[in-house]
Formats: structure tokens, sequence, C-alpha cells
């Protein structure tokens, strides 16, 4: 077995998970995320998604949201 080194270890890659490890890898962390779950997921953590996500979605360069693999709004 080779080793790997990583800088952070996310656990849990859910929204909030995704968004810690994104921005990590941007700043050039070497970033390990792991989750339980299979993906893609069926929905995210919420129904409701508050005005504050769409700035947190634009910093991570978020273009296009789908639902049910449709595509519901883009830039």
């Amino acid at each position: 077995m080779t080793d790997r080194v990583v800088d952070a270890l996310v656990v849990g890659a859910g929204p909030a998970g995704s968004a810690t490890a994104s921005l990590l890898a941007e700043a050039g962390w070497r970033v390990l995320a792991i989750d339980r779950a299979v993906f893609p997921r069926e929905k995210a953590c919420s129904e409701y998604m508050n005005p504050e996500t769409v700035r947190v979605l634009d910093r991570l360069g978020v273009t296009a949201v789908r639902k049910h693999g449709d595509l519901v709004a883009e830039r």
C-alpha cells in the first residue's frame, strides 16, 4: 500500500462538507472528502435554501442547479 498524504480530511460530503473540501482544494490543500452515502444523493439536506445560499453557490462557482436530473437554474 502506498502512503497518501492529505492536508485535510473532510468527513461528510453533503453540502457543507463538499463546500469545505472545494474551498480548501481551491486554496491549494490536498483534501480527501469521505461520506457513507451513495452519490448522487436524492436531494440536498433541506427542502429550502435561503437567500444566502445564492452567494455561497456563487463563491463556489456553481452555475447550475439540478432537481431530479432536470436543469432548474443556470446563469
